[in-house]
C-alpha cells in the first residue's frame, strides 16, 4: 500500500525542481517507515504529505508514535536507537527492546518444567535470534546484559529446585568452568549442550564500498570484491569448497549457518593457495587457530630435543609423498634456475619480458591473468621451483605492469652479534689472541672469505 510514498514526498517537496534526495529520503520496512529531513519545517510538511499519501487508501498514521527529533537527541527504529555523537551515527538496541527481552526470558525460564535440555535448547533458539538481529548494531553492552539476566535467572531457578542446597553446590551442579576461568550452564553428563553467550558474538561491521570504482583503473579492489562475494556466496569454484565439507566448519565440525561470518583458509600455511587445499572456517574460530602434526613417536616419551625436531620438520613432511619429476637441464624453467641461482641480492624484480627472454620462449595466458600461476604445486614441478630452490620467494606480482618481485631467503645464515663490551673496551691479550685465533678459524672452516669474494665479482 505505501509503494509509491518516496515519489509522492519527493514531488509535493520540489515539484519540478531538482531534488536535494537526503532531504526528504525515505527509509521503509513494511509499514514502519523513518524520512530524513534538514529541518523542522521541513518534517512538518513531509507528515502533512504522509497523511495526504495513505489518506486516500483509507488509513491513517498513528499520531502517538509519529514525532520530529533531532538526530543529536536519537530516535527508536524496529527495535534499534541511533543517535549522533562526535559527528558520528550510533546503533545499538533499544533500552525498551532490552528490557522485553529480559522480562520474556526471565519469564521462560522460571516457568518451565520440562528436562534441562529442553529448557538449554529454548533458551539458545532465543539467543542466537536476537543476537543475529541485533549483531549489525554496537550490541556488546546490551549482549552483555543479557548474559546476566540470564545468569541470574537460571541461578534462581536452580536454587527453587534445590531449596536445602547451599547455593556453591548448586553452582558446581549445573556450572561448570572453562580452561578460560568462565562458568556455562550445562548438562551434569554432556558439558557441549550449554547456554550460549551473547557476548561471544562476532559484531559484524560492514566495510564501506566503492560505489564510483573504476573497473579498468582500480582492477585489484575490483577483483576483491569479487573474490569476497564468491566465498560469502560460495559461488563459483568456492562450491566446491563447500559441498566437500557439508556446509560445516573444518576448525570446530559445527554447521557455518547463513548469518555467519566465513571465511575461507589453505589447509596448511605453507602450501600453495589450489581451491583443493582450502576449507572453510567460522570467523570466529580462527581466534584459536591451531595445527596438528602427526609423529609415529609417543610424544610423552619423547625429548624436548626431539620435539622440537618434529616441529622445525613440519614443512618437509607436508612435502612427503610428493611425485614431482626431478629437476633436470631438459626442464623448461631451467634457465630461470640459473639466473636466481647465480643471484645474491636481496631483492630482484623481473618483468615478464624479461622472463620470456631468458626462457626463449612466451609465457602462457595464465601467467598474465591468473597469480595463481606463479605459486608452488604439490604434484608437478611449476615455475615457482626454479627460485625457491636457489633460496627466493614470491614478495610480489603486479599483472597490470607485468613483473614481479622476489626476495632473499637467508636460511641457514645469520648476523654476527658482537657483544658491545669487546667493541667499547679493552680485553686482556689472552683473551684477545684466543678470539682472533677462533675467528680465524670460523673463517676458514666454513669459507666465508671465498664466499665475500665471491659475491664482489659478482657485483662488478
Amino acid at each position: 500500500m505505501l509503494d509509491g510514498l518516496q515519489r509522492h514526498i519527493y514531488d509535493g517537496l520540489y515539484g519540478r525542481k531538482e531534488a536535494d534526495y537526503p532531504d526528504g529520503n525515505l527509509i521503509r520496512f513494511a509499514d514502519d517507515i523513518v524520512v530524513t529531513v534538514r529541518s523542522y519545517q521541513r518534517g512538518e510538511e513531509v507528515i502533512r504529505l504522509v497523511k495526504s499519501f495513505v489518506a486516500e487508501r483509507g488509513a491513517r498514521i498513528n499520531e502517538e508514535k509519529t514525532k520530529i527529533v533531532h538526530i543529536d537527541e536519537g530516535f527508536t527504529f524496529l527495535a534499534r536507537t541511533y543517535v549522533r555523537k562526535d559527528g558520528h551515527i550510533y546503533a545499538y538496541p533499544s533500552r525498551k527492546a532490552v528490557d522485553r527481552f529480559v522480562s520474556e526470558l526471565h519469564e521462560l525460564i522460571l516457568s518451565h518444567t520440562k528436562s534441562q535440555r529442553d529448557l538449554i535448547k529454548r533458551l539458545n533458539s532465543r539467543l542466537n535470534g536476537w543476537a543475529a538481529y541485533h549483531r549489525f548494531s554496537d550490541a556488546g553492552e546490551a549482549f552483555a546484559e543479557v548474559d546476566t539476566a540470564v545468569q541470574a535467572a537460571l541461578l534462581e531457578k536452580s536454587m527453587k529446585q534445590h531449596p536445602k542446597l547451599p547455593r556453591p553446590k548448586v553452582i558446581s551442579r549445573y556450572w561448570y568452568k572453562d580452561i578460560r576461568g568462565k562458568h556455562y550452564y550445562a548438562l551434569p553428563d554432556d558439558k557441549t549442550v550449554r547456554v550460549i553467550k551473547l557476548s561471544e558474538t562476532l559484531l559484524v561491521h560492514h566495510k564501506k564500498i566503492k560505489t564510483n570504482a573504476n573497473p579498468y583503473t582500480e582492477r585489484e579492489y575490483i577483483e576483491n570484491r569479487e573474490h569476497f562475494r564468491e566465498i560469502h556466496n560460495i559461488t563459483g569454484r568456492y562450491k566446491g569448497v563447500w559441498r566437500r565439507q557439508e556446509g560445516k566448519c573444518f576448525y570446530c565440525g559445527k554447521p557455518i549457518l547463513v548469518d555467519q561470518p566465513k571465511i575461507v583458509k589453505p589447509i596448511y600455511s605453507t602450501t600453495d593457495p589450489t581451491y583443493f587445499r582450502k576449507v572453510y572456517v567460522h570467523k570466529m574460530c580462527t581466534q584459536s587457530e591451531w595445527e596438528q602434526i602427526v609423529v609415529s613417536e609417543d610424544v610423552s616419551s619423547m625429548t624436548p630435543f626431539d620435539v622440537m625436531n618434529a616441529l622445525s620438520g613440519i614443512v618437509e613432511s607436508e612435502d612427503m609423498g610428493s611425485k614431482k619429476a626431478p629437476i633436470t637441464e631438459q626442464w623448461k624453467y631451467y634457465p630461470l634456475k640459473l639466473f636466481f641461482g647465480r643471484e645474491d641480492r636481496s631483492s630482484v624484480t623481473l618483468t615478464f619480458r624479461e622472463i620470456e627472454k631468458m626462457l626463449g620462449e612466451s609465457l602462457p595466458d595464465s601467467a598474465r591473468k591468473d597469480k595463481r600461476f606463479w605459486c608452488r604445486r604439490q604434484s608437478y614441478n611449476s615455475i615457482a621451483e626454479s627460485f625457491i630452490t636457489e633460496g627466493y620467494h614470491l614478495h610480489h606480482i603486479d599483472l597490470e605492469k607485468g613483473k614481479v618481485t622476489f626476495h632473499r631467503d637467508y636460511d641457514g645464515m645469520s648476523r654476527l652479534r658482537i657483544p658491545p663490551v669487546l667493541l667499547e673496551g679493552k680485553i686482556p691479550d689472552d683473551a684477545r689472541l684466543e678470539l682472533e685465533l677462533f675467528m680465524e678459524y670460523v673463517i676458514d672452516k666454513y669459507d666465508v672469505a671465498e664466499r665475500k669474494k665471491r659475491r664482489r665479482k659478482k657485483k662488478s
